[in-house]
């Protein structure tokens, strides 16, 4: 009896040099040598050439969550990619003919949610409201002391 597997090619791709499985999977888009995304002239970036077909024909590909064209660029972003001109996504350790450098290329780390006022949109009190909710505090606690 014989067993056919296929494999997704989306789970779990092989990394390249070290680096992260967004960061591998971009490189072998660029390398894979499509002419919707390419390097730059000089392969210190990114270069987009036709975003809608990236969209719908290449990222699908190389990506598992969907292939819209705005996640990919908010990972981009996510990994220190700037952007270098019209079409243009740039990262120091992204670089052509130097796989070498992908392990440097880490994901910057999530905004905490938690606790705290400002990661809920909540107003602070500012010094003055502080110093005054303070002073009426300490008229309670002498008023309650003396009755």
């Amino acid at each position: 009896m014989s067993v056919n597997v296929v494999a997704d090619t989306t789970k779990h791709r092989r990394t390249v040099h070290g680096a992260s499985e967004f960061i591998s999977a971009t490189w072998e888009m660029l390398e894979a040598d499509y002419t919707e995304v390419t390097w730059s002239q000089g392969g210190t970036a990114i270069a987009v050439k036709n975003p809608e077909r990236l969209a719908a024909q290449v990222l699908p590909q190389y990506f598992r969550r969907g292939a819209a064209y705005a996640s990919w660029i908010r990972m981009l972003n996510a990994y220190g990619f700037r952007r270098a001109g019209r079409g243009e996504w740039a990262q120091p350790n992204f670089r052509r003919d130097k796989p070498e450098l992908l392990k440097d290329i880490t994901r910057a780390p999530k905004a905490s949610s938690k606790g705290g006022a400002k990661a809920t949109g909540a107003a602070t009190p500012s010094g003055a409201a502080t110093q005054r909710a303070e002073g009426q505090a300490r008229v309670l606690v002498s008023t309650f002391l003396i009755i």
